[in-house]
């Protein structure tokens, strides 16, 4: 009877540590994954009639000189990189629709439905930080009858 009970015991202590084990696996897991969308967080949703322009302010109060500031489009596409000591660097695409404003805002102009998606102005230093962001919806011209 003691041995069965002692083999139990292992048995119970054994499914246990296996249970926390995977608990703090898939907690891990998780924090990993919401880190990668942290770019995706906090963004104000605007509408835009389609061919208007559009403001994307940074309201944050300073950004250490040595960092990089970055406006991205859904993550992936850089519209302009604010370089320490040298020009800001606009992407290609958008050569004659950006107008850069201070303090690393940003004017977009004549804006298409195509442009509709998530712009967020990522700080780039020891780490990736997003310091705004904002979900444009670019809508077609309405006809008044």
């Amino acid at each position: 009877m003691y041995r069965i009970v002692c083999l139990w015991w292992r048995y119970a202590l054994f499914k246990s540590i296996l249970v926390l084990f995977f608990i703090s696996t898939l907690q891990w897991i998780t924090s990993v994954e919401l880190s990668k969308t942290n770019l995706w967080s906090a963004v104000t949703p605007v509408f835009v009639q389609k061919g208007e322009d559009v403001v994307l302010n940074v309201t944050i109060a300073d950004v250490p000189e040595e960092d990089t500031v970055t406006w991205k489009f859904n993550k992936t596409v850089n519209l302009v990189r604010f370089l320490p000591g040298k020009e800001p660097k606009v992407s290609d695409d958008y050569s004659g629709r950006i107008e850069l404003l201070e303090k690393y805002s940003v004017k977009l102009k004549n804006l298409q439905e195509a442009d509709s998606g998530v712009y967020i102005a990522v700080v780039s230093g020891d780490r990736e930080k997003q310091i705004t962001g904002y979900k444009i919806t670019v809508q077609g011209e309405f006809i008044n009858n």
